[in-house]
């Protein structure tokens, strides 16, 4: 069954919405059928983000609006002091502390809405959405005096956004390792070169990022020898060193099989080797169950928005492939392979380059 259709079994199980509480819809309300019919359109999380935060904004005229991923940090302090928040799309934003919006704090700690009214000052509105281990995410607006019935309506379509959101994301999640899949690569990295991007997006998007492939050596053996329950431990594991090697602000996927890819935002190239190096030797001295040690092979290049997805993964591609075939266990950034005579850069033609 498709995301679209349990969409439509979801919003048709009751002509007044009575199934989300506190909400009741009424037929006249043309405008909120409208808004809703427009976020179950969306085919993946950054459109949802985009269509809900317009929709929103539109709805309480002066107000902004954002929805944020929240990352849990552990430390000797508060736990509470160690939450940041990824402003989705968060391949567009840098993490910020949650200390600084009283609303949001309040709402994460409590696990309620939040609404906050100072005289002389914007109202700050926070609703989380809540998982099994605590708050996931939260909206949060900001914006004159917002009425009791734009609340509603905020409170209705957040709720319709987390049902589509949670279908989505999950179908952009590998089921093994719980990384981003491979769909979920193809809808970011393409996005991050979407023409006709609004100059707010253009200008983050001049942060330096880094691509990089991630393979590892020699996994056909495990699988082989050991069988492919031994083989899938050794990849959940791996994620499990990729997720505490990588910032929350950084996109890992699960490219397919034993390859890897992450996206390194505001980094640069000399940068990411060091942190990549020192991934590459954390994965090294880790010790599998009876398999002992494994280690992996990293190819990395820079992104550059006039360049097409296409060429940058096969600069990548390229890279890996020299760190495969000259000794493993080893990173390598394509720039410097052919600064260095080691690679030549190919001559490509855009228009007859396919997206995907």
């Amino acid at each position: 069954m498709s995301i679209h259709t349990k969409t439509a079994m979801l919003l048709s199980m009751s002509d007044d919405f009575s199934t989300i509480p506190g909400a009741r819809l009424q037929q006249s309300d043309g405008g909120l059928i409208e808004a809703i019919v427009g976020l179950t359109s969306c085919r993946d999380a950054a459109t949802l983000v985009y269509t809900l935060k317009n929709r929103l904004e539109n709805d309480l005229q002066t107000g902004s609006v954002s929805i944020y991923r929240v990352e849990y940090k552990t430390g000797d302090n508060d736990q509470y002091q160690q939450l940041f928040l990824h402003e989705l799309p968060e391949e567009m934003h840098d993490p910020k502390p949650l200390s600084d919006y009283p609303a949001a704090e309040e709402s994460v700690r409590k696990q309620l809405p939040v609404l906050k009214q100072d005289n002389g000052q914007q109202d700050s509105y926070a609703y989380p959405m809540i998982g099994r281990q605590g708050v996931t995410h939260l909206l949060h607006a900001a914006g004159n005096r917002f009425s009791e019935s734009q609340i509603k309506r905020t409170e209705i379509l957040w709720r319709v956004w987390q049902q589509l959101f949670s279908l989505i994301e999950r179908n952009e999640l590998d089921g093994l390792t719980g990384l981003l899949n491979r769909v979920a690569f193809e809808n970011r990295f393409t996005q991050i070169f979407t023409a006709g991007q609004s100059q707010k997006r253009r200008e983050v998007d001049s942060d330096p990022k880094v691509l990089a492939l991630v393979d590892i050596d020699h996994f056909k053996q495990v699988n082989d020898q050991f069988g492919h329950l031994y083989g899938d431990e050794v990849l959940v594991q791996l994620s499990h060193i990729m997720s505490h090697c990588f910032r929350g602000s950084d996109l890992v996927f699960r490219y397919g099989g034993e390859e890897f890819v992450v996206i390194l935002r505001n980094c640069t190239v000399e940068t990411a080797r060091i942190i990549f190096e020192r991934f590459r030797e954390k994965v090294e001295r880790h010790q599998y169950p009876r398999i002992g040690q494994k280690t992996v092979s990293i190819g990395m290049t820079s992104i550059e928005n006039n360049q097409l997805p296409t060429t940058i993964l096969d600069r990548a591609d390229k890279a890996l492939y020299f760190s495969k075939e000259n000794g493993r266990n080893q990173c390598n950034v394509f720039e410097e392979l052919v600064a260095d005579g080691k690679l030549e850069l190919p001559s490509s033609d855009p228009e007859n380059i396919e997206l995907f």
